[in-house]
């Protein structure tokens, strides 16, 4: 059988290829092309030893492309959760505290400096119907409601306090026997109401128009001016 010298060469390079090393194979495969042994060398090497995958390439006549740097990686900026608030409670401006005596039938009388929305909080205190040691066996005298009228002045029904006619009633928890018990019944106690500038408001404790003078004890309280 005869073959010719180009096709016993080309089978005796392919036999070669099998058993070479990488960088052989290279250099046989750019040979057979027609590029020079000492680009196809340099070329090769530069392409077996960048640690980066070649974009493109393609030999003869010899064209290629190595990228000089690792493609970027979109940059994901994190997202950050809306800040939610709660709600918000009344902007509360304290304008003091007011002090109700039990042994007065005349009250505390306070004149509205602007007009809004204000609210009375019941703070501490009691008072008793009754002298201290006169009240009746199992009479339950100590108390903390303060009633509050419009006006320079409580509202009678004879010697009865009128409670129908009221502007607003506060911390009204019915008798106890102590004045702790009382005062434990009120805390957390309030009221709000809009008035106007220049109204006057009477504040008064709860008791017999003619019976005041002997109560002992006192209710405070603190008024704010009011912002929702």
């Amino acid at each position: 059988m005869r073959c010719s010298l180009g096709s016993r060469k080309s089978e005796l390079t392919l036999t070669q290829m099998k058993e070479s090393h990488p960088l052989q194979i290279a250099l046989a495969i750019l040979a057979l092309l027609g590029v020079g042994i000492g680009i196809g060398a340099v070329i090769t090497i530069v392409i077996l030893n960048s640690p980066l995958k070649p974009k493109e390439v393609s030999v003869g006549p010899v064209s290629y492309e190595i990228p000089t740097s690792q493609p970027q990686t979109p940059v994901v900026k994190p997202g950050f959760p809306t800040a939610t608030s709660a709600p918000q409670g009344p902007s509360l401006q304290s304008l003091g505290i007011i002090r109700v005596f039990g042994n007065s039938n005349r009250g505390v009388q306070i004149q509205i400096p602007r007009s809004g929305i204000y609210r009375f909080t019941y703070r501490s205190g009691s008072y008793s119907t009754y002298a201290v040691g006169r009240a009746p066996e199992d009479v339950k005298t100590w108390l903390t409601a303060v009633f509050i009228y419009k006006g320079d002045r409580a509202l009678w029904k004879g010697n009865i306090i009128d409670d129908t006619n009221l502007f607003l009633r506060l911390a009204d928890m019915s008798y106890f026997t102590t004045s702790d018990e009382a005062e434990k019944a009120a805390q957390g106690q309030y009221v709000e109401a809009q008035l106007n500038q220049g109204d006057v408001i009477t504040l008064i404790a709860v008791d017999g128009r003619d019976a005041y003078a002997d109560n002992p004890g006192q209710v405070l309280i603190e008024w704010f001016f009011v912002q929702y």
